[in-house]
Parts: structure tokens; sequence; C-alpha cells
């Protein structure tokens, strides 16, 4: 008997719009497909109205898909398969990108049940892990958000976005359902032997890739320009990355093509080992990344994993960042820009520029700011006295403040 686990949001819980009930178990999807299978199939639900991926929602708990997906899947193991269709509500908050980056966090729980949710002697899956991802259903035109939350204005628009089911990361790809013959429109990830491009490493958050980089098809970052021996963003010579996308939009910014979160390039592996190569000479500093914006959460889980290795290949080299968003922004649980990883990556930065550019305050006397409201915080300080310390105020001349 095969048994399959089905998680995802009011779609699998089987909710009725308008009415608000819950329809019988075989008008539900689940029930369904148990029914068509036969008796040797067992559909187990675990369907919750309003589940994003990865989201919190303020006024509804419990939703957050990562959050409780642990105990879905230590509660029901041993499974045979996983069936997961999330995303819907992802709407809300964010973009169908952003909703594929959270199933890519799903997904690396769910291929490495034994990193994330050991269990010892009762595994999780009967052999070895299988995925199903089913892709959102498409919203009828006009459908729209009781309380959106910074999602798309047209989030029935935005669900025809959805691409079609991706490679999912490091799986091998096949249709069909185990012990039936193969079927359209199915799209399995079993986890690949180490012998095919060896183990893989833990997901985001927890010293591993990106979401850009589990999805074939799609990255989580662009650049629009890396600089090399820059002298204007940093002490010392430097090299400068300039990430795109930013939702902050400055008034009069100074380079305002950078908002696109397509702007530019894609940042890949290669793009990671061109920078290492400019950062290895000894008269370069370090590194400094701005944007765009690189504390909006899709980048901020892209450059992680990349910073990390800067810190172990040249450690010497110190990192600079550049924010519209403020430092106590970045700390606020709910705010837009603190996300999972923020913490992480705030640690590996020296300095920290914080704050929009206002151009009422426009100062062309700054070190490395345009106006009087922005801040240059010392992180390394700050962490070593538990005090929010900035560096010394100078001018550009190197002249010090009253």
């Amino acid at each position: 008997m095969k048994h399959i686990l089905c998680y995802g949001d009011s779609n699998t819980w089987g909710f009725q719009p308008g009415f608000g009930g819950r329809y019988p178990r075989p008008r539900r999807w689940p029930g369904v497909a148990e029914g068509l299978l036969g008796e040797d199939y067992v559909f187990l639900e675990n369907g919750l109205n309003g589940r994003t991926t990865d989201f919190d929602d303020p006024e509804l708990p419990y939703r957050n898909g990562l959050k409780g997906f642990a105990y879905a899947m230590v509660s029901q193991k041993p499974i045979d398969l996983l069936v997961l269709m999330l995303g819907t509500n992802d709407l809300k908050f964010a973009t169908a990108e952003g909703s594929r980056d959270g199933m890519a966090r799903i997904l690396e729980e769910a291929l490495h049940p034994q990193t994330y949710f050991p269990s010892g002697s009762s595994p999780v899956y009967t052999g070895e892990p299988k995925v199903l991802l089913l892709s959102p259903i498409r919203m009828l035109p006009g459908t729209v958000f009781d309380r959106p939350c910074g999602g798309p204005k047209d989030p029935a628009a935005e669900s025809h976005r959805f691409a079609p089911p991706l490679p999912l990361p490091g799986g091998e790809i096949r249709s069909g359902i185990p012990g039936r013959g193969g079927g359209r429109r199915t799209l399995l990830a079993g986890r690949r032997p180490h012998g095919a491009g060896g183990p893989r490493r833990p997901g985001p958050g927890r010293g591993g890739k990106s979401p850009g980089h589990l999805f074939q098809g799609g990255v989580a970052m662009h650049f629009g320009e890396i600089k090399n021996c820059d002298i204007a963003n940093g002490e010392g010579v430097r090299v400068t990355l300039f990430v795109s996308g930013c939702t902050n939009h400055c008034k009069n910014c100074f380079q305002p093509q950078t908002w696109d979160f397509n702007y530019g390039q894609p940042f890949t592996q290669e793009t990671e080992e061109e920078l290492l190569r400019l950062l290895s000479p000894r008269y370069i500093r370090g590194l400094t990344i701005l944007g765009g914006e690189p504390f909006e959460p899709e980048n901020q889980r892209a450059l992680l994993p990349f910073l990390q290795k800067l810190r172990r290949e040249l450690p010497e080299k110190n990192v600079w960042a550049f924010t519209g968003f403020t430092w106590e922004e970045l700390h606020t649980e709910g705010s837009h820009p603190r996300c999972e990883v923020t913490d992480t990556l705030l640690g590996l930065i020296d300095v920290l520029v914080d704050g929009r550019y206002v151009e009422e305050l426009k100062d062309i006397g700054l070190r490395f700011r345009g106006s009087s409201n922005q801040r240059l915080l010392d992180l390394n300080a700050t962490r070593a006295s538990g005090v929010l310390t900035q560096l010394p105020d100078q001018d550009r001349h190197g002249r010090k403040g009253e």
C-alpha cells in the first residue's frame, strides 16, 4: 500500500467558496485521486486555508508552510510520496518569483529529511525521497485578496505567471506515480545518488545555496554592474557589486534602472568566481555591495552563500554594504526587509551604510553618503559592544564634523 502526503492550502483542505464550509472527502482532490487509483493508495491530507510557502501572515497565525512542514512530515511517516501544492496565498505578499523561492526552501527540506528532521530508525520516506510538485491554480480574472500585504496589484494576472513545472533541485525528473504507469502533467523529483554530482548542501540560511541556485531556469538575483578598483564606495581600493531590484524608489535615485529586479545579468556561479578573482590582489581592501537594494529579501538569500564563501576563501577582505533600509527596520519582525537570513547576512558585513536617500537632506560633503540621515555603521564595533556604533563622522576631505 502506498501512502501519499498532500501538503497544501485551501485547495487541498477543500474550502467551499462563498460558503466557508468544507467539501466532503469524496469531492476533495485527494479523495478523488484516491478513488481513481484504488484501494492500494492512501492519500493523507494536510491542507490549511491561507497557507503560504514561507510567508508570515500578520493576521492569520500558523500559515507559514515552511514552519509547519517538519511536523507534517514526521507525524505521517513513513510516506511513499509527498505532493506539494502551494503558492496562491503567496501572492498576498510577493510575486510569482517570490513564491518560487519560498517553494525552493520547502523542497530543500523535503528532499533531505535526515538533514532537517532526522528520524533515526523510523525514516520519513519508505525509500528515496520522492516529491510531486503541482503548480498553483490560476485565479479567475478580477480575483483580489481581502488583505493584500504588499503583493502584486493584480494577483489574478500574476497567478498566470507561475511557470510550468521546473526541474527540482538536484532531482531525477520523471513522470508518473509510484506503482502506476507514466502520466502527463506530473513531475517527480527523486533524490539523486551521491555519485551523480556528490551530496547536496543544506539550503538557504544553513550555509548552502540560495533558491536561485536551486532552480534551473530561474535565478534569485540579477546584477547591473561590477566595478574593479573603486575608491568611491568605501575605504581603500575596492571591488563593487551593484545588485538589481529595489522597492524603496528614492526620489532622484542616481540609478533608477536598478529598481528592476531583472535588470542586468543573472548572478551565477561564474559571477561569484569572477568576483573572487577580482578581490584576490593584495591592494584590494574588500568588497562593497550596493544597488539596487542588497537587503531585498530575495537578494539577501542570493548574497548569503557568496559572502560565506568570500569569508572562507579571502578572510582578510572586508565587506561594506549600502541599504536604503535602516538598521532598525532590518531588526523589526514583520518588516519588509527582514527574513530568515538577515541576521546571518549582517554578521558577515563590516560596515553598513543605512537609510534611504532623502533629496531634501542632500549633502555633497558627506563621506560615502548622499544625505545627512544616512549612517556609517561600524558593525564589528557594534557586535563587540552590543551598542549601535557609527564610524567617525568625517567629510570627503577627512575633516571631522562638529
